[in-house]
């Protein structure tokens, strides 16, 4: 059974429920119950009644399950929120939820790669999609000459070759006889860099005209959904697990394809 993320859950309570009862194996209740030195049937009333856990029971439970630093510490706060009778108080708690949700969602704490250092690299590299996309290509063997490189982007060779000198002045490729290869270059923009917008709608657009071609086999998915705000949180967590699962399987995967993974998810 994966790991219940406790970032997807609006109320430690629902957390729970999931944790000890519905996705739980057998006799699950009766081990938390035993960590905490009381009766399966107080943390029952705890699931469905008012009754609150303290803030130790709190700490012992996110131990028992395993919880790792930023989960204890978001499932402590959600215990202590929903305990706090003081509105103000419940509000500046709730505002701190956020804030670690946020930073929990955002890719770039989860990504260890190394980025540029220079604002004007940055400012060249993302200004079009076709510089990531002759950064990566290189790394493909059939693909290390000028000629095969613009050939398999549609551009014109003066284009192709001039990226790939800027590009070897970042220290991403290195050329060799005329041939080009991949040097490094494996990073992510955090949420707060002015050019992640910019990635993001070159590669849209990109896209977008890929998907005007019905006769490839790319797969373009586009849907709007109704649903519940603690299914939305769950939802949000598949797609977040699913782009870890992605990276770990192209990580260690040989150059022979290059690939674009897109994946959208907002509320509006």
């Amino acid at each position: 059974m994966d790991k219940l993320n406790v970032f997807t859950f609006s109320s430690y309570k629902a957390y729970l429920e999931r944790a000890l009862l519905t996705d739980a194996p057998r006799g699950q209740m009766s081990r938390a119950a035993e960590a905490l030195g009381c009766q399966a049937s107080f943390l029952s009333r705890v699931i469905h009644s008012n009754v609150q856990l303290t803030p130790d029971q709190a700490f012992v439970l996110a131990g028992f399950f395993n919880m790792d630093e930023d989960e204890s510490a978001y499932f402590q706060t959600r215990v202590e929120s929903e305990r706090a009778g003081n509105p103000s108080y419940r509000t500046a708690l709730g505002e701190k939820l956020k804030d670690m949700k946020r930073r929990r969602e955002d890719l770039s704490k989860r990504a260890n790669r190394p980025d540029f250092d220079i604002d004007a690299q940055r400012a060249r590299y993302f200004s079009s999609w076709h510089w990531s996309a002759l950064h990566f290509l290189t790394a493909i063997p059939a693909l290390h000459s000028v000629a095969s490189l613009a050939k398999r982007l549609n551009l014109d060779e003066k284009t192709t070759l001039n990226t790939l000198r800027e590009l070897q002045s970042f220290g991403l490729v290195g050329e060799e006889k005329n041939k080009w290869r991949y040097r490094q270059g494996q990073f992510h923009l955090p949420k707060s860099s002015p050019f992640v917008l910019l990635h993001h709608s070159n590669w849209r657009a990109r896209a977008v005209l890929d998907a005007q071609d019905i006769t490839n086999e790319s797969i373009h998915f586009t849907s709007v959904l109704t649903l519940s705000r603690e299914d939305l949180e769950r939802l949000k967590n598949l797609v977040l697990k699913f782009i870890s699962e992605a990276e770990a399987v192209s990580r260690p995967s040989p150059p022979e394809e290059c690939a674009v993974l897109n994946v959208d998810l907002f509320e509006i």
